[in-house]
C-alpha cells in the first residue's frame, strides 16, 4: 500500500526518546566518515540510498515494534525517484547522510510516497537496482560496512532502552512448585511441613515457619555442568552474567508428539524466519508439552515425551549458546542415554527443564531471568524463571 503525505503532523515531531536520536546520529557519522561527500551531498545519498534504507528497514523492524516505513521522494510527475529514506514511528524521516528530518525539506520539488507495506520489486525498481555498484558518487560503498554500522548501533539501542521499565512485561516461565507435581520418578519427594505456626507463638507478631525438603532436580530447575561432569562447574559457580540472557523460543510444538526429536532443521528454519541465533542467547524449546503439566501421569508419560536430538544440540553448540530450557521433563527421552545432557553440559550450556507458559513469549526480542538457589557443589536447583518481554519503545 502507497500513501502519498504531506507536511508530518507537528503534534508527532520531536518525539523520539534520547537514546534514540544519539543512536541514529552515531549511524549518520559513522556513515559519512567511511563515505564522504560529494558537492557538499552525503555519498551515500546518491545512489546506495535504497540499499541502506533496506538494510535499515529489516534491521529496525525485526528488532522493534514500532515500525519503519520506506519512502520514496518522487518527482513530481511521477517518473522519476530522486532519493529513498525511512519514515521513523515519530512521523519524521531518516537517512544515513542527512540523519533526521522533515517532510518539508522536499515538498517544493518532490512528492513522498510511504510504503506502508513492503514491496521489494518496488523499491528495486526506485532503487535502480539493490545489487549495482557506485563507481562514480560512492566507490567505496559495501553492503557490509552498511550492515555492520546498522546492526551494531541497532543492537545498542535496543540493550539501551531494555531497562525502560514502561517497555517491560514480566512473564512467570515457573511451574509451581507442589507434593504433586511431575516428576523423573513416580514421587516427586517434595515435603513441605510446619514447624511452628502462627498459634504457637507468644510474641504479638505470629510467624509461620516451614521446613522444605524436596530433590534438588524439582519443578523448574537448573542442571548445572556438574551435573553430569565431574569436573564440571557448579551451580554456585555459574556467573551471574550467564543467568540473565537474550531469549530464542524455537517453537515445534505445532509438530511435536510424543515421541517428537527436535531436529537441526528445525533450528534453520527459525533462523531463516527469525535471524541467525546469537552468541550468548538462551534457546527455550517449545513443544506445547507443558500444558500436560496438570496431569502429572500424562506429563510424565512413562519419560516418553518430545526431546532433542544430538544433531540439533550440536548446531545449538555450535552457535555459542549459554542454556537451553525445554517444556518437558529432559531434553533426553527416558530411554536414552542421555548423550544430550552429556554434549550440552560438557560444552558448558546449562539447562533448565519443565518450562512453564512459553507460549507467552515471542520468538525473540525477549530476555531471561534464571534465578536459582546458590547452592555450594550444587549441581541442580529449582529456580524461578522470568521472561522479560520488552516492547523496546522508541518514543518518548
Amino acid at each position: 500500500m502507497i500513501i502519498r503525505v504531506g507536511l508530518i503532523n507537528e503534534k508527532i515531531k520531536n518525539m523520539l526518546n534520547s537514546n534514540t536520536i544519539e543512536i541514529l546520529e552515531t549511524i549518520k557519522v559513522q556513515i559519512n566518515q567511511e563515505y564522504g561527500f560529494h558537492e557538499g551531498t552525503p555519498r551515500i545519498n546518491y545512489g546506495p540510498c535504497g540499499v541502506f534504507s533496506k538494510i535499515f528497514h529489516d534491521k529496525w523492524n525485526a528488532l522493534f515494534d514500532k515500525k519503519v516505513h520506506i519512502c520514496f521522494v518522487l518527482t513530481l510527475d511521477r517518473q522519476e525517484c530522486d532519493h529513498i529514506v525511512l519514515r521513523l514511528p515519530s512521523g519524521e524521516l531518516y537517512d544515513g547522510g542527512i540523519g533526521i528530518h522533515a517532510d518539508d525539506k522536499y515538498l517544493d520539488k518532490f512528492l513522498l510516497e510511504d510504503m506502508v507495506d513492503y514491496d521489494e520489486l518496488l523499491l528495486e525498481r526506485w532503487a535502480y537496482g539493490l545489487e549495482r555498484t557506485y563507481p562514480r558518487f560512492c566507490p567505496k560503498f559495501s553492503r557490509e560496512f552498511v550492515n555492520d554500522v546498522i546492526s551494531s548501533n541497532l543492537e545498542e539501542l535496543k540493550r539501551k532502552n531494555i531497562f525502560n521499565l514502561k517497555n517491560i512485561q514480566l512473564i512467570d516461565l515457573t511451574h509451581t512448585i507442589s507434593s504433586d507435581i511431575p516428576h523423573w520418578g513416580i514421587d516427586c519427594g517434595f515435603q513441605s511441613t510446619i514447624n511452628r505456626d502462627y498459634a504457637d507463638c507468644a510474641t504479638e507478631t505470629k510467624f509461620r515457619v516451614q521446613h522444605l525438603s524436596m530433590y534438588a532436580g524439582i519443578g523448574t530447575h537448573i542442571d548445572a555442568p556438574a551435573h553430569c561432569i565431574p569436573s564440571g562447574s557448579t551451580i554456585s559457580d555459574v556467573p551471574i552474567q550467564d543467568l540473565f540472557a537474550p531469549c530464542v523460543v524455537i517453537d515445534v510444538s505445532n509438530k511435536a508428539h510424543e515421541k517428537y526429536s527436535m531436529t537441526e532443521n528445525d533450528i534453520l528454519e527459525h533462523e531463516q524466519k527469525h535471524g541467525k541465533i546469537k552468541q550468548g542467547s538462551f534457546v527455550i524449546i517449545y513443544t506445547g508439552w507443558d500444558q500436560l503439566w496438570i496431569d502429572p501421569q500424562k506429563y510424565r508419560n512413562n519419560l516418553v515425551f518430545p526431546h532433542v536430538s544430538v544433531l540439533a544440540a550440536e548446531l545449538l553448540v555450535s552457535r555459542k549458546i549459554i542454556g537451553i530450557g525445554i517444556d518437558t521433563l529432559s531434553p533426553d527421552c527416558g530411554n536414552s542415554d542421555f548423550s544430550v545432557h552429556d554434549l550440552l553440559l560438557r560444552n558448558g550450556v546449562y539447562i533448565v527443564e519443565n518450562v512453564a507458559n512459553v507460549r507467552d513469549l515471542p520468538f525473540a526480542c525477549a530476555y531471561v531471568g534464571i534465578f536459582p538457589l546458590k547452592i555450594k557443589d550444587g549441581t541442580e536447583s529449582p529456580v524461578r524463571l522470568v521472561g522479560f518481554k520488552t516492547s523496546l519503545e522508541v518514543l518518548k
